[in-house]
């Protein structure tokens, strides 16, 4: 399987790298989960989950 980066060049801003993280943290942990790796999903989880927090506190900061 090969996976390819969505983000194209490197990005400084704060809520588009969490907003990637998010995305890649979700991506990884269905892989996980469908090769059976519940421990490695299950961090994967808590990545997703507090990337997703700083994408909302960081777009609440900007309004």
């Amino acid at each position: 399987m090969r996976i390819q980066s969505r983000l194209t060049e490197p990005s400084r801003d704060a809520r588009e790298t969490a907003e990637y993280i998010e995305g890649l943290a979700r991506d990884l942990r269905r892989l996980a989960a469908a090769a059976d790796l519940g421990f490695l999903a299950y961090l994967l989880a808590m990545v997703e989950d507090d990337a997703a927090a700083t994408v909302r506190r960081l777009g609440k900061e900007e309004g």
